[in-house]
């Protein structure tokens, strides 16, 4: 029991560092590019924490396996490099023995993996196409940021407002440029200034109506002399409502209705789902005859063939998902056989360990004299 603490203590340890650390470099990109969109008015700040949280478990399902398996490289290389692990064999720690203690921790990951994999990704994938398809419904006065110039309507329209109400209804010193072409094509400006504006819906039809009070309206065309200024005291302009439905991604389906469907990109989506659970005990025994380090090549020489596999496995998986898609791999065989091929290069680990990585320098060891 104290070697079997000891030894998951290593794993796990280093495997939620390792979490961490990918998380946060994974997690960078997405938040940039979500700060972009709300700061050029594609959706309301308030749902930029929501969205965030909803593609932290798209990132874990991958990097839970990846990082499960530097867990066990690095725990288990650095007790072979301080000459931990002879003294754990020296004391009944066989081979054999350390493989089932490590598939029994890949267990635990696997069940995490799999509660994403199957069931909290597709909610969170959910979540997702929900907040975005409510944040498209949105007016262009709904998406204002006070002091900042924002293009709207596919670029033919530009938006500033001085100041915003505190309940987001009331608009002060506004300033509106629309650029729609002719019917011959030609650019057109429409340039609006006004005090104050507000929305408001027609009793009768039911139109949402922009209403600017107390400026002046300027229409020509960019490079003519001749143009229009009219000054108005009440003016109001259309704004469109858009209700698109967006269609349901394939990450958000849930798994119980992938399952027994004959249609291609569901049956590869299920396999994906599946496949991701099967990494996991896959990679742990992969990583066993992988750790072993020399001390002599350094303590992070052993990484490198380590991370080019469990790269490429995941590689061959998506690869192979998106010909499944495509109908280039029959749906049985689909994903099935990179894990077979794994299986093959995990038994060939075994076998050729010593040869592979060099191990004769324990024989060395054992026979010089103390």
């Amino acid at each position: 029991m104290i070697v079997f603490r000891y030894l998951a203590r290593e794993v796990f340890f280093t495997m939620l560092v390792v979490t961490m650390v990918l998380l946060v470099i994974s997690m960078g990109g997405r938040v940039i590019a979500y700060l972009q969109d709300a700061a050029s008015g594609m959706f309301t700040k308030d749902v930029l924490f929501a969205l965030i949280a909803f593609r932290i478990p798209d990132l874990l399902e991958i990097i839970l396996p990846v990082s499960f398996f530097l867990g066990i490289m690095l725990g288990y290389g650095r007790l072979y490099l301080d000459s931990e692990m002879v003294v754990l064999e020296a004391c009944g720690m066989s081979p054999t023995r350390l493989m089932w203690l490590t598939l029994f921790f890949s267990l635990f990951v696997a069940t995490a993996v799999a509660s994403l994999s199957l069931w909290i990704r597709p909610w969170a994938q959910s979540e997702i196409g929900k907040i975005r398809e409510a944040q498209e419904s949105l007016t262009e006065f709904d998406l204002l940021i006070p002091g900042r110039f924002q293009t709207m309507s596919d670029g033919e329209r530009v938006t500033y407002t001085e100041e915003l109400s505190r309940q987001g209804t009331e608009m002060n010193n506004v300033f509106v440029v629309n650029q729609p072409a002719d019917r011959q094509g030609n650019p057109r400006a429409d340039i609006i200034l006004a005090e104050t504006g507000h929305q408001t819906v027609d009793e009768q039809s039911g139109d949402l109506f922009l209403v600017f009070l107390n400026g002046t309206r300027t229409t020509g065309t960019p490079g003519d002399a001749r143009y229009r200024l009219v000054e108005y005291e009440e003016y109001g302009q259309l704004i469109e409502r858009q209700h698109k439905k967006r269609p349901q991604r394939r990450t958000a389906v849930p798994t119980r209705e992938l399952m027994g469907s004959d249609v291609l990109w569901r049956v590869s989506e299920f396999q994906w789902r599946v496949s991701i659970i099967m990494l996991v005990p896959i990679a742990a025994l992969m990583a066993i005859p992988l750790c072993q380090v020399n001390p002599r090549k350094g303590r992070f020489a052993h990484l490198v063939p380590g991370m080019i596999l469990i790269f490429l496995y995941l590689v061959l998986l998506s690869v192979s998902r998106a010909a499944v898609d495509k109908g280039q791999i029959p749906s049985n065989v689909g994903l099935w056989w990179v894990h077979l091929l794994y299986v093959f290069i995990v038994v060939a680990l075994f076998k050729t360990r010593a040869l592979l990585f060099d191990l004769g320098w324990r024989k060395t060891g054992a026979s010089s004299p103390a």
